[in-house]
């Protein structure tokens, strides 16, 4: 298996080379370079798991999650969190038609939440990215029995010349069906983190998705001491 050559990256402004889905629409950048994005919760949703998830996109980013209030005039561009039986979003960023909807429940875990809301900010799978097969290897054959075949096809994304990331929030799980593998890294330092960055009790944004975040955004100066939830 042959090695991965890692290399400093140069930021060009110009290249269309970032995860984030080439046809998502991005949440609007406020007059203050602020990204502000009011949500409703629906139904019973667990908001001791919520909360710090939606924190942990905020933290060292310009994004902000603004609860809106139970007067405020619903209108399309906002996201619904809903209390559901299974983990989904609806759309990668916005939803030009109606609310950019999650779904979530407790199965999810925590770094489930926060992988759900990366694709209500625009994130697609980094299993997807374009550039992927130069870091693992997909067996699709060793797909698990009801997931399907899309998420692990390759799709057009935007990198930002940010490196692959074996530690993205937004990364599957190797484990294929019968103890198989679907992905196996190309570099295997990085299989067993492949394998659990997203499903462990302190799982959080990795610093590659921060940094992909906020060149989506154009605040990619924004620093930790700017933070104020």
């Amino acid at each position: 298996m042959g090695g991965v050559e890692f290399s400093p990256m140069t930021l060009n402004q110009n290249a269309a080379t970032r995860n984030i889905w080439s046809k998502s629409i991005p949440w609007p950048i406020g007059a203050d370079a602020m990204v502000v994005v009011p949500y409703r919760c629906e139904g019973a949703v667990n908001l001791t798991r919520l909360e710090p998830a939606l924190r942990s996109w905020e933290k060292e980013t310009c994004v902000r999650f603004r609860e809106m209030a139970a007067s405020e005039k619903l209108h399309d561009t906002y996201l619904l969190i809903r209390a559901s039986t299974h983990c989904t979003t609806a759309t990668l960023g916005i939803n030009p038609s109606g609310p950019t909807t999650v779904d979530i429940f407790d199965a999810c875990g925590y770094g489930g939440v926060i992988h759900e809301l990366g694709h209500a900010l625009g994130f697609m799978h980094e299993q997807c990215r374009s550039d992927r097969d130069k870091y693992v290897i997909i067996h699709l054959e060793n797909i698990r029995k009801g997931v399907p075949a899309y998420e692990y096809s390759l799709k057009s994304t935007n990198n930002f010349d940010v490196p692959f990331d074996y530690t993205s929030i937004m990364l599957y799980s190797g484990a294929g069906e019968n103890g198989t593998r679907v992905m196996v890294a190309r570099n295997p330092l990085f299989q067993t983190v492949m394998d659990y960055a997203q499903y462990l009790p302190t799982a959080t944004p990795s610093f590659m998705n921060i940094k992909t975040l906020n060149r989506n955004y154009r605040c990619d100066n924004f620093a930790q001491s700017d933070y104020q939830p």
